[in-house]
């Protein structure tokens, strides 16, 4: 035998199925295999990636050789996912997400050709791929058969997805893919997606025209979510969409410029029973006479709302609102509605919603939130909770404080005549409720525990960009998706450190996540010794990184940072729109 056979290193080991007598040593007692995995099936991706495999050869050949474990997996670097050493041990994935990872149409040929990935895939997210095109979209309908959810937010490269008609789709978000042809989704609707398609979001999709809307409405009718862009669409389309789409339950349309009031009058006996969210963004048509009709109708119904979002109809005012009437609200939004007064927030809070979890009122320059002090005063007095708007005349002794036990969000920025001690006691009165100033700073107890960052674009979903100083740009969507991995087994880890912070009396900055990404790789604890380094070898750790956050250069925060989307995730809006 030559010297140099002597000194090649041996191969990776098979993969070999797991037994109970083949790791005796991972448990002190012998353990039956199907309770092994169901143990560590509960452990996070990083865990099994890059901690287990440290602590001993048994760990590491049950870890890299097993599929059951790895049903759900999140990749960071398409390419090298693809061209893993072991690709058996991820034969049997059912929910990848790969947002943010670059891929491309050669990594996804690769996956799903050569490596036959979507043999058992059911939910894929390739969301900001902008790489993808129509050959990626043909290679998802060829081979994942079992498909019925797919996000490709952001993946404005390709313009047909007729190919999808033939996968068993629930879910099909395809957000923000600007370059997406109104015929293709005409021929998507036509075909048998109408028996199984509950969700469709086409927010950001601004080529669909009204025949394809009215295709829509006219073959989706298991849809219970619709999302669309407002950008040329009239009354006509959006009223027909409410008289065939009878199990909506939530419905968006942004830039809703082109709406008239036609919309609102024909679309309030219609309204599906099942609807509880609703979004009219931008409809700067839209009166204050209309909308006062419409509530009027919807509270004579007996119609009621859990979200509504109105921000930017400009022409909503308090005459209006003297029609608001929806006791199951939780979530509103009426952000640049600038005729909205003090008269209009007390028939909300008091009258109306006295159950909102969150309200947003962004540019609404004539509040004063002097009804919501004026209103406790009144309820300890006279027991009343609604009447003509009082002011304090003297600030001593000083009136009731405003006590909104639900209230969890209250977006108070550029609204400049709330004064910033009012601001402190309905925050005072409400410790559990975040409010945010006219610039920006977030107040909560009374005290400030964050600043919002400016240079984050906030949309539905969350934090989508971040460019902070001295840190490396990341690509679009890696901050959500490192936050879902990283405190995947905690219960609510945000409301933790700003409540350890502020009772510390230590700053908390709301903003994007800046967790470090990755684990090291020594990182296995006391036991991991020898046998732990040697167990690392065969495969090196190298490769599982592809399976962690990459690590990013960080300066030593002065304070800890919560993100920002925490606001609107507290009243549950962003789960849905």
């Amino acid at each position: 035998m030559s010297q140099t056979q002597l000194q090649s290193p041996p191969p990776p080991p098979e993969p070999r199925p797991v037994t109970p007598s083949l790791h005796p040593s991972i448990f002190p007692i012998p353990l039956p295999s199907e309770l092994i995995l169901l143990i560590l099936s509960h452990l996070s991706q990083e865990t099994k990636a890059l901690i287990l495999p440290l602590v001993s050869r048994p760990w590491r050949d049950l870890l890299y050789n097993t599929p059951e474990l790895w049903h759900q997996l999140t990749i960071y670097n398409a390419h090298a996912f693809v061209h893993h050493p072991n690709p058996i041990r991820f034969s049997r994935v059912t929910l990848l997400d790969a947002r943010a990872s670059s891929c491309s149409d050669d990594d996804l040929a690769e996956a799903l050709t050569r490596r036959a990935l979507g043999t058992h895939l059911t939910d894929l997210d390739l969301s900001v791929c902008r790489a993808l095109s129509n050959k990626s979209i043909l290679l998802l309908g060829k081979h994942c058969p079992r498909l019925s959810r797919l996000t490709m937010e952001g993946c404005n490269s390709f313009t047909d997805i007729s190919p999808l008609s033939t996968l068993p789709l629930t879910t099909l978000d395809l957000a923000y893919c600007e370059s997406l042809s109104s015929s293709s989704v005409d021929l998507l609707a036509r075909s048998s997606l109408n028996n199984t398609l509950t969700k469709l979001d086409l927010n950001g999709c601004y080529h669909i025209s009204h025949s394809a809307l009215t295709t829509i409405a006219d073959r989706l009718h298991t849809l219970q979510f619709l999302s669309i862009d407002g950008q040329g669409i009239g009354d006509r389309p959006v009223i027909y969409l409410f008289s065939r789409l009878r199990n909506l339950q939530t419905f968006s349309i942004s830039f809703a410029n082109d709406l008239t009031d036609s919309t609102l009058k024909h679309i309030a006996p219609i309204l599906p029973r099942s609807l509880t969210h609703l979004r009219l963004r931008k409809g700067v048509l839209l009166s204050s006479v209309a909308f006062g009709a419409f509530f009027a109708d919807l509270a004579a119904r007996d119609h009621s709302f859990t979200r509504l979002d109105l921000s930017e109809c400009a022409q909503l005012d308090d005459v209006a609102l003297a029609s608001f009437r929806f006791p199951m609200l939780r979530y509103l939004n009426i952000e640049w509605c600038w005729n909205v007064t003090d008269i209009g927030l007390d028939r909300i809070l008091f009258a109306s919603s006295p159950g909102l979890v969150a309200l947003y009122c962004s540019g609404l320059n004539d509040i004063t939130l002097t009804p919501l002090v004026a209103s406790a005063g009144r309820t300890a007095s006279s027991g009343t909770a609604s009447g003509p708007v009082t002011t304090i005349a003297t600030p001593s002794p000083p009136a009731a404080d405003p006590s909104l036990p639900h209230l969890r969000a209250l977006k108070l920025e550029t609204c400049r005549m709330v004064e910033t001690d009012t601001i402190r006691r309905v925050s005072v009165s409400n410790p559990r409720c975040f409010v945010v100033d006219y610039y920006g700073e977030v107040v909560r107890g009374g005290k400030k525990v964050g600043l919002l960052v400016k240079e984050e674009v906030w949309t539905e979903g969350g934090v989508r960009s971040v460019v902070p100083e001295e840190e490396e740009v990341e690509p679009e969507g890696m901050e959500e998706k490192e936050k879902k991995a990283k405190e995947k087994d905690k219960h609510d880890p945000f409301v933790a450190a700003v409540l350890a912070l502020v009772s510390a009396g230590a700053g908390v900055a709301v903003g994007p996540a800046r967790s470090a990404g990755g684990v090291a790789p020594g990182a296995g604890g006391a036991g991991a010794g020898a046998e732990a380094q040697g167990a690392t070898s065969a495969y090196g750790n190298a490769t599982e990184q592809t399976l962690a956050p990459k690590r990013r250069k960080q300066r030593k925060p002065k304070m800890v940072v919560v993100p920002r989307e925490y606001l609107g995730r507290l009243a549950g809006f962003f789960d849905n729109l």
